[in-house]
Parts: structure tokens; C-alpha cells; sequence
């Protein structure tokens, strides 16, 4: 119970964020070189309760800021290839938070498999993958805070003798 105790102090000190701004360079996204097709378009949203931002890459860089809320709670991406849109959804529980570790880097790389809708028509025009890349300044910071659950109560606070 004292060790519950503790760990609730401590995340209650730790850094919580009202809004964070996400500021965001997009560079061109690449697929493997033998691919028959291009990207013609990426788009990448921050989804919160009363809006979407996005920032659209028409594959050239391109900067772009999103402003976070505890109400931003998924992300996406949207690859247009030929006349093909697919798209990347990071929803659930910790959505934005699995976005911006994909990215850490500054690139992640979409497989074929991570599309399995569109595998058949990806495959079709030899596309194995899909290079995005990302260069997301606060997402450490963003996530370091996001991570920070409060602990779990336990089950049995005392227990009893006869």
C-alpha cells in the first residue's frame, strides 16, 4: 500500500501538458526502387475531439506544426500511390502515443503486409514498401508525459486474520 502510494505522488509531480506543440517537417516519401508506381501524396492528421489537423506533403518538404490536446487521442497516415489512397490508423487508448514512437526516428517503414486490403494491388505494381519520413521535434517530451499512467490501486489493501 505504501509503495502505491508513493508511485501515486510521484506521477501526480511528473509533467503533465494542458496543449504541446508538435512541430513537423515532411519530407518526401520513397518506396523501393523497382516499384512501377510513385507516391503522389501523404497526408498525416492528428485526430482530436473537435477537429482534424493535417499536414499535406505533396512529396517535396514540407513544415507544419500540431498543436496536442488531452482531446488528440489518434493519428493517421494516408499514402496516395497511382489512384490508390491507403492509410495507417493509430487509434485506441494510446494512438497518438504509437504514431510517435513509429516515428522516433524521423522515418518509418510501411511494409507490404502492413496493408493487407491493398496487397494484392501493391504487390501488382511491385511495391514492397513505403519509406515515410518524419522529422517530429517534441515527440519525445509528448511522449515521455503521455506514458505517465497512474498506477494501479491494489486489490487488497489489508488483510485479515482469524
Amino acid at each position: 500500500m505504501l509503495s502505491y502510494l508513493i508511485r501515486a505522488k510521484d506521477v501526480a509531480q511528473q509533467q503533465k501538458f494542458e496543449s504541446f506543440n508538435l512541430k513537423i517537417q515532411a519530407l518526401p516519401t520513397d518506396l523501393n526502387q523497382d516499384a512501377l508506381l510513385y507516391v503522389s501524396e501523404t497526408q498525416v492528421a492528428l485526430h482530436c475531439a473537435d477537429e482534424a489537423q493535417v499536414l499535406v506533403n505533396n512529396n517535396f518538404i514540407v513544415n507544419g506544426q500540431f498543436n496536442w490536446q488531452p482531446s488528440c487521442t489518434a493519428a493517421s497516415v494516408k499514402i496516395k500511390i497511382g489512384n490508390k489512397t491507403i492509410e495507417r490508423f493509430y487509434g485506441g487508448k494510446n494512438g497518438v502515443y504509437d504514431f510517435l514512437e513509429d516515428f522516433i526516428s524521423g522515418k518509418k517503414r510501411y511494409q507490404l503486409e502492413d496493408f493487407p486490403e491493398h496487397f494484392y494491388v501493391l504487390n501488382q505494381f511491385k511495391i514492397k514498401y513505403m519509406d515515410v519520413n518524419l522529422d517530429i521535434d517534441g515527440a519525445l517530451k509528448l511522449m515521455n508525459s503521455l506514458a505517465n499512467k497512474p498506477p494501479k490501486a491494489p486489490e487488497h489493501i489489508t488483510q485479515c486474520w482469524n
